[in-house]
């Protein structure tokens, strides 16, 4: 068994008085983003459908501030966005310094769904593009190569094709990959081609061709199932294979 020893890599984010937390995220390259704002119950607002049941907003009721800290060795730089444009945000880091910023469920927006619950900005705040990445999103990462990889509950596979629990998707929101298994992975991993996924007594991984330059036998992308030695697992971490 290996332990781990924590080790400080950046200093805390200089936040302005009044800056709330609202997500944050960490790169393989080390790289960090805190997406804060001054407006924190905006940002964790809910709209009541009309069943009853609550989602968040599609946007918060009038305009929510936000800015990204995004920390590149040896200092933080901040940046201001055009506008939080949705409630209860999950971030992830893509290339060319965009930030992605998305909500986790298929968000209420007058008297229906609005699908498209992600948003890129660009390096000095601009929303830049929107698209779907399907609801009830338990887990967002970005890979090295810089494609998404989203992890859906119950409500979110069955809301995407193939009823599939993970899924890679392009930085437009083009859908690259799903495992074609409806499950509920509750922490993702990706890198070099290789995704670790963790599912109630399960730990998955999924090795993709394309990305990996090394032939499955069956000569398609390989999906293993491997009992796990622990359980409610929240993080992943691992090296080579």
């Amino acid at each position: 068994m290996r332990s781990f020893r924590a080790q400080l890599v950046a200093p805390p984010a200089p936040l302005a008085d009044g800056e709330v937390v609202l997500a944050c995220d960490v790169t393989a390259c080390g790289e960090i983003g805190v997406l804060v704002t001054t407006e924190p119950g905006l940002a964790r607002g809910f709209v009541t459908r009309p069943h009853g049941n609550r989602l968040p907003f599609y946007r918060p009721p009038r305009p929510c501030p936000a800015a990204l800290y995004r920390y590149d060795s040896p200092d933080w730089h901040r940046v201001e966005l055009d506008g939080l444009p949705v409630s209860y945000p999950m971030l992830a880091l893509l290339p060319c310094d965009e930030v992605l910023i998305a909500c986790p469920r298929t968000p209420w927006i007058g008297e229906r769904g609005e699908p498209r619950n992600a948003h890129v900005f660009s390096p000095d705040g601009t929303n830049l593009r929107t698209f779907t990445l399907g609801d009830d999103i338990a887990v967002l990462v970005v890979d090295d190569v810089g494609t998404i990889w989203t992890a859906h509950g119950e409500e979110g596979y069955f809301s995407l094709d193939n009823h599939s629990g993970l899924v890679r998707w392009d930085g437009h929101g083009k859908r690259m990959w799903d495992s074609g298994i409806a499950c509920s992975d509750a922490a993702v991993n990706a890198h070099a081609g290789t995704v670790w996924a963790s599912r109630a007594s399960s730990l998955i991984r999924a090795q993709l061709e394309e990305l990996t330059g090394r032939p499955t036998p069956s000569g398609f992308d390989a999906t293993i199932e491997y009992e796990s030695p622990s359980r409610r697992v929240h993080a992943i971490a691992f090296t080579d294979d």
